[in-house]
């Protein structure tokens, strides 16, 4: 009680701790204001420093954008290439290693590494020709054909306009022929060797030619010829042509079949030896035009070797192509319409090995 009054009796003591609370307070609010300018004052800072970091860093990208001289940019180009380069080695030695591990020949390998371009082996050396744009292509795709289990060639693409039909090409080396068990072997056609050219120019009939048309038109087996050519230029090739004209004369009406145009090996007798692509393409065509005039079909025979190495196939358009391939991988890029699948095929009727082929009949 005694305090109580005490206290209402001295206001100056009340007064005195009032004003001490006041100050307090305010110098923690100048506290607080002091703290926030400082803070300000070092956001700002920062705000400034980023800038000039931002501003040097950009100065520095400008600068290395600009520290490459030409012959600098060439060297590092080089560089580059060559990194490439070795990969690229890198990569085709590896592949040439599986392939040899797994067994592939080394045509197969060159095949695969030259994707783009034609490898023909010829001689024991190998060659690489590059594919002739200008020359009707073939559709066909790896896949599409096959063998069946007796060695037939057949069809198994997903076209159905496309059908095989099959046949043979006989001579005299294959002997006397039983055609009439040829006829229950379903063999459609046969293309005869009527005669063949020597190397000197002169012809050489087929001693079983007229033997075996006869026997094949009997046997109701289409029937069309083949001939090797010999010509040294475009009027003895004229005059070949003729010569086969005049021996199929009697026939005519049993000619259903093509008449095909061979040739020498490259190389093949001395007088034949220098023609060039351009002379043997030059002798080709004129052969197959006297042979149209005459009211047949001609159709040039060869393999991979002589449709890219001793003719020009771009120049041979207007004549279809008959191809010597022993696999039933079509690695020929151009059209065709025949293909000699087989030279050790067996035909009823016939003793030994027989060329086989088909017609490829497009609906």
């Amino acid at each position: 009680m005694r305090e109580v009054l005490n206290e209402q009796k001295n206001p100056n003591r009340v007064r005195t701790i009032y004003l001490t609370n006041i100050i307090v307070l305010c110098l923690i609010t100048l506290g607080a204001i002091a703290f926030a300018a400082v803070m300000l004052v070092r956001a700002h800072r920062l705000t400034i420093e980023n800038k000039q970091l931002s501003d040097q860093v950009a100065e520095l990208e400008v600068e290395e954008e600009e520290t490459f001289t030409g012959e600098e940019v060439q060297e590092q180009l080089a560089a580059a290439r060559e990194t490439a380069a070795k990969l690229q080695k890198q990569a085709i030695l590896m592949q040439i290693q599986s392939s040899l591990e797994s067994g592939s020949s080394t045509t197969a390998i060159l095949r695969s590494l030259f994707e783009d371009r034609i490898v023909v082996q010829s001689g024991g050396r190998y060659y690489i020709y590059p594919i002739q744009e200008s020359a009707l292509r073939n559709s066909f795709v790896d896949g599409d054909f096959s063998f069946d289990e007796a060695g037939t060639l057949v069809y198994s693409g997903s076209s159905r306009n496309i059908s095989l039909r099959k046949g043979m090409d006989i001579s005299f080396d294959n002997g006397e022929i039983d055609w009439t068990v040829v006829q229950d072997e379903e063999v459609g056609f046969a293309m005869i060797r009527i005669a063949a050219a020597e190397d000197d120019g002169t012809l050489t009939e087929d001693e079983q030619f007229e033997t075996n048309l006869s026997g094949a038109i009997g046997a109701e087996v289409d029937a069309g010829v083949t001939f090797r050519m010999a010509a040294l230029d475009v009027e003895e090739a004229k005059a070949q042509a003729q010569e086969v004209i005049d021996l199929l004369e009697p026939h005519r009406s049993q000619i259903t079949m093509p008449v095909a145009v061979s040739l020498p090996a490259i190389g093949a007798g001395e007088r034949l030896s220098g023609l060039s692509r351009i002379a043997w393409t030059n002798n080709v065509n004129a052969f197959c035009s006297a042979i149209a005039e005459a009211g047949y079909k001609p159709v040039i025979y060869g393999n991979l070797a002589v449709f890219t190495m001793q003719l020009d196939i771009s120049r041979l358009e207007n004549w279809d192509k008959w191809l010597a391939n022993y696999d039933s991988r079509l690695y020929f890029p151009y059209d065709l319409s025949m293909w000699q699948y087989s030279a050790n095929g067996q035909v009823g009727g016939i003793d030994g090995d027989v060329n086989m082929d088909v017609i490829i009949v497009r609906e």
